[in-house]
C-alpha cells in the first residue's frame, strides 16, 4: 500500500515535470515562429514605412514584386502578389488599431498620426454607411 502511494506521488512528479518542459518549449517555439502582424498588417507597414512604394516601383513584373516581398514577409505569394496590385484590401479598422498601437509603442508619432486619422476615416465610412440602412 505505500509502496503504491510512492509509486504514484513519483508519477504525479514527473508528469508535472513533463507538463512544465512541454510548457516551456511551446512558449519558445509559437513565440519565436510567429510574427504578432498579420499579412495584411505587414503590407501596411511596409506601405506606410515607404518600403512598398519603393518595391512596386521597380521595373520589374507585378509577380516578381510579390516574389521579393514574400521572400521577406515568409508570406504565400499569390496573397501578397494580390496586395501589391491593391493594398486598399489590407484597410480596414482591425489593422489600422494594430498599426496605430505599434507606431505609437515604437515611438512613431508621425505615423501613429496618420493611421489614426485612417482608422477614423474607415470608421466614419463604416458609420455612414450604417446610417443609410
Amino acid at each position: 500500500m505505500f509502496r503504491r502511494k510512492l509509486d504514484e506521488h513519483a508519477l504525479r512528479e514527473a508528469i508535472a515535470d513533463i507538463d512544465d518542459r512541454i510548457e516551456k518549449i511551446e512558449k519558445k517555439v509559437f513565440k519565436s515562429s510567429r510574427s504578432p502582424a498579420n499579412l495584411s498588417q505587414q503590407m501596411l507597414i511596409f506601405h506606410h514605412l515607404g518600403i512598398l512604394d519603393k518595391i512596386t516601383k521597380l521595373e520589374t513584373s507585378t509577380n516578381k514584386k510579390a516574389k521579393l516581398l514574400s521572400v521577406l514577409l515568409d508570406a504565400d505569394l499569390d496573397n501578397t502578389e494580390s496586395f501589391v496590385s491593391n493594398i486598399n484590401r489590407a484597410k480596414n479598422l482591425t489593422n489600422y488599431k494594430f498599426l496605430s498601437d505599434l507606431f505609437k509603442t515604437s515611438g512613431l508619432n508621425d505615423l501613429n498620426e496618420v493611421a489614426e486619422k485612417e482608422y477614423d476615416k474607415i470608421l466614419k465610412a463604416l458609420e455612414k454607411k450604417k446610417d443609410k440602412k
